[in-house]
């Protein structure tokens, strides 16, 4: 908060570089074979897979455009993929604790 004398992480930043991303692209490729995960067949969605193309890389099976300039996006697909994994890891942390002091909402 600002002007309180006290800072909160509440989001940790994930980069989509090759290190971070290759094991949420592997935890979402899991929960999808194993049953654990489906979609609404959003076209959306539908179309950003269509458009990834994988690469094996040091780190594990990342995913990129067919080329750099490419307009097909591939967003919602690495979205998904970090969304699963800040889903697990918040899991895992437990419940949070809310700091002392008031909740300001808008």
């Amino acid at each position: 908060m600002a002007g309180s004398g006290r800072e909160y992480s509440v989001v940790k930043e994930f980069l989509t570089n090759h290190r971070r991303i290759a094991p949420a692209l592997g935890l979402l490729r899991t929960a999808i074979d194993r049953g654990e995960l489906v979609h609404d067949a959003h076209p959306a969605l539908e179309r950003h897979v269509a458009n990834a193309r994988s690469r094996a890389t040091s780190y594990g099976t990342t995913v990129r455009k067919e080329t750099r300039d490419s307009s097909r996006k591939i967003d919602l697909l690495v979205a998904s993929a970090l969304a699963m994994q800040a889903t697990r890891l918040g899991v895992a942390a437990g419940p949070a604790r809310r700091p002392p002091g008031r909740l300001i909402t808008f």
